[in-house]
This record gives structure tokens, C-alpha cells and sequence, in this order.
């Protein structure tokens, strides 16, 4: 039976890092410039090589060459911007970098950037020639930067799922850079149903999240509330006034670890009878972690 939610949060999922991205669109009628429509949003992980994005900006023409001015607003003050962006004879599309190498991981930061050829003469010459062109594009767009944890591997779990009806192994993994007052350690299980169920979670990415104390134990307080999307239709959803009425619970007994949790059709407010989700952390793993929290499994 299906019940009707209190809260729904932010689904808790990771994103591969967008490099580049040349989705736009124009009214091919009038001469003007725009951001890549689907610019918004990328993700990186602390520790890649190349911590850069690249933001894309056209016109659908391609003759002359010229300066284009750009704005910002959000939290661009903590980055390294151009003013403008120049486009060659026989472009219609320009670039520049924003490098994100040494942001703090757990944060997202966010830059509003937008470009109004009304400003006028940049660098001594008229944009396209005119007193304005217009803006038949997405002239602004705010684009986010969920900087990530490196996240370590603490071994191999067996994963079973009541919900799918089967098991798979699964890597426990921990965030190197989190820490908080009481000690508590930063987990996630690595795409578990990607494994358990691929039919119905067809690509790796959506991992489950979750907190283990000092010793790595469990208990209902270090579940994050909320959705976690981890299939590609239904997401786990906890919720602390659930805990009371029996519905969830998060405990381990040494290296099992049992779940239960109330399952959200993604996208709808509809949440299904709690199921148990457990899994067997491999002992030797398990007690490795425990003894010397800088253990890593390779």
C-alpha cells in the first residue's frame, strides 16, 4: 500500500564531469549568440587530473570576428573569468575554461553568467558592427559545480535486496576528506543495484549513501533523510518521524548491516511498504577498517 510522503529532498546522486557541450538552439531569422542550452550542472571529484570545465558559447553565423562581453553573478568572485569571449572569422563557437582544481569537496558552488551585446563597444569595436544583436538563444545560464569527495575503497560487501529479490557484491566506500566532531565516517555502497538489478538500474553511478560512527557501526541517526535515487524509477526515502512507527531502521550487528527503508516512485510523492536491504561487509575488511581508519582496500 502505497503512503503519501512528508518530505521530499534533493535526490542524492553523482554525475560523471562534463567537459564540453555543444546542445543550443537559435530562432535562425535573427543573428545572435547563445549559452549551450543544456550547460547547467557539472560534477567533479577531487583528485581527477583535469578539474576544468569548458562552457561553450555560438552564433549562428560565422563571419567577422569579434569580442562578446559576459556577466557574472552567483559565487563567480571565487573563480578566474574572461570579461569576454572572442570569435574568429568563420566560427560560431567560442569557449573558455573555469578551473575548479583545489575547491573544498562536500560543496557546490555556482556562477550566473549572462552577455548583453546593449553594453555597447567592447574593445573599440561594435559587436557584429550594430548597436545590438539579438539574443535568440539562451543568453544566461547558472552553472553548478558539486565538488566530490575522493571517495576510498573499504573492501567488498555481499548485498541482498529484498526489494529486488537478489544479491550481488558490492565495494563499500568512504570519503577521505569528510570528518566531523563525533568521528563519524562518510560511506556509500558503489552502484549496489546497478549490480543487484541492472535491469532496473541500467547504469553504474547511483550510489547509496550513508554514515557510520567512529567504530563503523550504524544506527538510525546516521541515515541521511531524504530521496536517494539508486534505481533508475525508485529511490530509497528516510524520513526520522518513520523511525518511530516502525517503518525504518538502520542497524548492524558487527559486519551485517541491515536496512529497512520505505521505497519512493521517483518524481511522485508515492512511497511503498519498507523493505530490508542488508549487507555482509567481507570480515577481514570490516576489522581492517576498524583497527586503522586509514586502511585502504586495494
Amino acid at each position: 500500500m502505497a503512503l503519501m510522503s512528508l518530505v521530499l529532498l534533493v535526490a542524492s546522486c553523482e554525475q560523471s564531469p562534463v567537459k564540453a557541450d555543444y546542445d543550443y538552439t537559435f530562432d535562425e531569422s535573427q543573428r545572435g549568440f547563445s549559452f549551450s542550452a543544456t550547460s547547467q550542472g557539472a560534477s567533479y571529484g577531487v583528485g581527477y587530473e583535469d578539474s576544468i570545465y569548458t562552457i561553450n558559447v555560438f552564433r549562428n553565423y560565422t563571419e567577422g570576428d569579434e569580442w562578446l562581453p559576459l556577466q557574472y553573478g552567483a559565487q563567480a568572485a571565487m573563480f578566474e573569468l574572461p570579461d569576454s569571449i572572442y570569435f574568429e572569422d568563420g566560427k560560431n563557437v567560442s569557449s573558455f575554461n573555469i578551473d575548479v582544481t583545489g575547491f573544498e569537496p562536500g560543496k557546490t558552488y555556482q556562477i550566473l553568467m549572462a552577455f548583453d551585446p546593449e553594453l555597447g563597444m567592447a574593445y573599440g569595436t561594435y559587436i557584429n558592427g550594430e548597436d545590438t544583436v539579438e539574443l535568440t538563444g539562451v543568453n544566461q545560464t547558472l552553472v553548478q559545480f558539486s565538488v566530490e569527495y575522493t571517495w576510498v575503497s573499504k573492501g567488498i560487501v555481499l548485498f541482498v535486496s529484498e526489494w529486488e529479490g537478489a544479491r550481488a557484491e558490492v565495494e563499500i566506500q568512504q570519503a577521505l576528506e569528510y570528518s566531523d566532531a563525533e568521528g563519524n565516517h562518510y560511506m556509500r555502497l558503489n552502484s549496489p543495484y546497478y549490480y543487484v538489478a541492472p535491469d532496473y538500474c541500467s547504469a553504474a553511478g547511483k550510489h547509496a549513501y550513508f554514515y557510520l560512527d567512529k567504530d563503523y557501526n550504524a544506527n538510525n541517526n546516521l541515515m541521511p533523510s531524504g530521496i536517494q535515487a539508486i534505481e533508475d524509477s525508485y529511490g530509497w526515502y528516510w524520513h526520522p518521524n518513520y523511525i518511530a512507527a516502525g517503518y525504518l531502521a538502520f542497524v548492524n550487528q558487527a559486519n551485517v548491516y541491515y536496512l529497512q527503508v520505505l521505497w519512493n516512485a521517483l518524481g511522485t510523492s508515492d512511497l511503498y511498504n519498507p523493505t530490508v536491504e542488508y549487507w555482509t561487509w567481507n570480515a577481514d575488511h570490516y576489522n581492517a577498517a576498524k583497527a586503522d581508519p586509514n586502511w585502504k582496500y586495494e
